[in-house]
């Protein structure tokens, strides 16, 4: 799995995001599904969303001005997993302040 999106360490300005990876083969052939983890922690004791989807894409609203992590694992429809991917992180942009002249 190469292209992860959000790229890590990046400040994203929309707290709806969307993740995506690149496709996983099984060296059996079998159909491949992923599962995805996006926590508050690097060690995900605070998961915050974690879904199983066939795609590759996912977009998934998040709160503001909080710094998060996830990873993505392959899983083949006979049960069989790779390990979850490196952990990245991105913080989504905190709500803007009104600026008022003196």
């Amino acid at each position: 799995m190469r292209k992860i999106l959000p790229v890590c360490f990046l400040k994203c300005i929309e707290n709806i995001l969307k993740f995506q990876w690149s496709t996983a083969e099984d060296p059996d052939g079998d159909l491949v599904g992923y599962e995805v983890q996006i926590g508050r922690d690097n060690g995900f004791t605070d998961v915050v969303s974690s879904f199983a989807t066939t795609d590759t894409i996912r977009e998934i609203s998040l709160y503001r001005g909080i710094m998060y992590y996830w990873r993505v694992k392959a899983i083949d429809d006979k049960e069989g997993a790779s390990d979850y991917s490196e952990v990245y992180n991105f913080y989504t942009e905190g709500e803007s302040l009104a600026n008022y002249l003196p």
